[in-house]
């Protein structure tokens, strides 16, 4: 569902006015007459304002073409590069969940999330 929200954000069919808040434009009405059914995502690619769109990376992010690795150089396997994803995300996530709807910092929980298997 985040994903489907994203993407018709992207193609500026919906707007988030404010944090949980979403209000469908007129491009997003347009669509809705052309597609009543639904549109698949290779129609939502032929959107020039989704097509043109280049997603900004939030916080430390490092994600960079090619093959990953280690600090050391060793190149990860692909589990090991699932695995180092997860831990960013979660890095990511626990950083945004720093923010009440406010957008003040608010305390940090002494919950603290880990992926370990």
């Amino acid at each position: 569902m985040g994903w489907s929200v994203s993407s018709l954000v992207r193609a500026e069919a919906i707007e988030r006015p404010r944090r949980a808040m979403y209000t469908i434009s007129g491009v997003g009405r347009r669509l809705l007459e052309q597609y009543p059914a639904g549109l698949t995502e290779n129609e939502l690619r032929e959107i020039p304002a989704y097509r043109d769109d280049v997603p900004v990376t939030k916080g430390p992010s490092t994600a960079a073409p090619g093959p990953a690795t280690t600090p050391g150089g060793d190149v990860l396997d692909p589990r090991e590069r699932i695995c180092a994803g997860i831990e960013q995300i979660l890095a990511d996530v626990a950083v945004e969940l720093r923010f009440d709807t406010s957008g003040k910092p608010s305390p940090p929980s002494s919950n603290r999330w880990s992926s370990t298997s």
